[in-house]
Parts: C-alpha cells; sequence; structure tokens
C-alpha cells in the first residue's frame, strides 16, 4: 500500500514537472512571437515618423489609436479573450466548427467597428479636418483585416500553438516594411496607404492560419453556434469590456486630446517615445495568453481551492 502510494506521488511529480516545461517552452515561444510583434509595431511606428510628416504621423497616430481603443475595449473584450476560456480543445473538428462561429462573429463585429469608424470620418469632414478624415476612411477597409488577425492568432494561443503565429509574425513585418518602404520610395506613402499596406499585410498574414485550423460549418442547434458561442462570450466579455475601457483609454486619451488643444504633431511626439514601451506591453499578453488555457487542465472544474496551489499554476 505505502509503495502503491509512493509511486503514485512519484508520478503526479513527473506529471507536474512535464507540464511545467510544457508551459515554460511555449511561454517561451509566445514571448518571442509577442515581441516580434511589437517589434513589429516599434519599428512600422519608427519608420513612419521618418518618413511622414509630423502632421501625417500624428493623424496616423490619432486615428489609429482610436481604432485601437475601440478595437481592444470591445471587440478583444467580446470576441478574442473569451477564447481562451470557451474553446473546445477536446477535438479538433469541434475548435473547427466553433472557429467558424467566430469568424461570423468576426464579420458582424468588424461591421461595426467599420460603421463606427465611418461615423467619425464623416464628423471630420463636415468639420474641416479632412485629412484625419481620410485616415479614418482608410481604416474602414484596413480595420476588419487587422482585428481577423488578431482573432487567428488568439485561436492559435488557445491551442497551445503559439509557433504558427510566430510564423505568420514574421511575415507580418515582411510585408508592412517593405509595403511601407516601396510606397516611401516612390513617395506615395501616407497616413492612408500606411493603414492600407498594414491592413494587407494583416489579411496575408491571418489566411495561413485560418487555413491550418481549417474552420467548419456548425450545426443549427449546436452549442458551438454563433448564437450560443455569442451568448457565452458576452457573459464572460462584457465586464471585461468596461473595465478594458477604463484601462486603455488611460493609454490613448492622450493622443486624441492632444490634436484638440495642441495640434496632430504634439500626438506625434508623443506615439514616438510612447513606442519604447510597447515590447513591455506585449510580453505580459504573451505570459497570460499561454496561462490561461492551461487553468482548466490542471485541475477539474469541481477541485475547488486546492487547484491553486498546483505548483505549475504557481
Amino acid at each position: 500500500m505505502a509503495d502503491r502510494k509512493a509511486n503514485t506521488l512519484a508520478e503526479e511529480k513527473r506529471h507536474h514537472a512535464v507540464r511545467l516545461r510544457d508551459v515554460v517552452s511555449k511561454g517561451s515561444v509566445a514571448v518571442i512571437e509577442e515581441g516580434l510583434f511589437a517589434g513589429s509595431n516599434f519599428l512600422i511606428g519608427v519608420l513612419l515618423a521618418r518618413w511622414l510628416a509630423p502632421v501625417d504621423y500624428g493623424a496616423f497616430t490619432t486615428a489609429y489609436s482610436l481604432f485601437l481603443l475601440l478595437g481592444i475595449a470591445c471587440y478583444a473584450s467580446i470576441c478574442l479573450q473569451p477564447i481562451l476560456v470557451f474553446a473546445p480543445r477536446d477535438s479538433a473538428p469541434r475548435f473547427s466548427q466553433y472557429f467558424g462561429g467566430l469568424l461570423s462573429m468576426h464579420a458582424g463585429a468588424a461591421s461595426i467597428l467599420s460603421l463606427a469608424m465611418a461615423a467619425i470620418a464623416a464628423a471630420l469632414w463636415y468639420g474641416g479636418s479632412f485629412g484625419l478624415a481620410k485616415t479614418f476612411l482608410a481604416l474602414i477597409l484596413a480595420g476588419p483585416f487587422i482585428t481577423l488577425l488578431w482573432l487567428a492568432r488568439r485561436a492559435h494561443y488557445a491551442l497551445l500553438k503559439p509557433h504558427w503565429p510566430l510564423c505568420a509574425g514574421a511575415l507580418y513585418v515582411v510585408l508592412v516594411v517593405l509595403g511601407c518602404y516601396a510606397l516611401a520610395r516612390t513617395q506615395w506613402l501616407s497616413a492612408q496607404s500606411a493603414l492600407i499596406v498594414i491592413g494587407a499585410a494583416s489579411l496575408a498574414s491571418s489566411i495561413p492560419l485560418i487555413a491550418l485550423i481549417g474552420p467548419r460549418r456548425w450545426a443549427s442547434d449546436s452549442d458551438l453556434a454563433p448564437g450560443a458561442t455569442l451568448k457565452r462570450h458576452w457573459q464572460y466579455g462584457k465586464w471585461s469590456a468596461l473595465t478594458s475601457t477604463m484601462r486603455w483609454s488611460t493609454n490613448y486619451a492622450y493622443y486624441l486630446l492632444l490634436p484638440l488643444y495642441v495640434g496632430l504633431q504634439a500626438s506625434a511626439a508623443l506615439r514616438v517615445h510612447m513606442n519604447l514601451l510597447l515590447p513591455i506591453l506585449h510580453a505580459n499578453s504573451a505570459v497570460c495568453g499561454i496561462l490561461v488555457p492551461q487553468l482548466p487542465r490542471l485541475q477539474p472544474c469541481n477541485a475547488g481551492p486546492s487547484c491553486y496551489a498546483s505548483p505549475p499554476l504557481f
């Protein structure tokens, strides 16, 4: 009896050690992937700051910051964050159906976000801010593809396969840098064309990630249908949306207020300095993206508080 108990304890420790190594390994890849993604945004910000006029870079910063604020606070809270909790990882066919429903949700959410960008562009055009209005019009085209890349990356994080987003991130960096460089050489680079390049690179990077998952049609009465998925996501993410709005508004509000009182050049200057903080924020996001999907696997749902004492979770 004592030998059996000792063998059981040894097996549990070995299982925890293997799981911990797996988490550390995938977490390292996730940090590298987020670092690459953050590095690409940092590099793009530096290049655009050098290649664009201060007013144009200020317009790019203001429009893109508002898009990120709405996208992270609303789109990410409902469509992205709950994936790490509700994604059915027990079988590939179920996840494919789940992801098919997510793509349907993405189409609706991205359309709403584009309508918001169109309304802002119309208001700015009516107010005489034609350059900034054109930048928001470019986001109508680029926005759905940018958020599509967010969705595809998060789906692979839920599958604990961060190496595929890493490859897609490398492709994204190459396409954006080459695209912006080509436009700069031909004197066609502007805030609007830069956003179009980012949208096109996001689409090109998303297609392989989506193809690897292989989204499928869901059954109409299935719990993976978009309506049922949206209900679960909304119940989980509605409070997160409010929290994210408050948290991210403190980061992006400056880019929206400075043009009103100082000008677009001030918004551009602030963005250049804040680019240095992006790698830290993305590294934190990468670690959370790997750890959260591991929580349901550590212990059964009815394990109670004891699951929080698990060594891998610690």
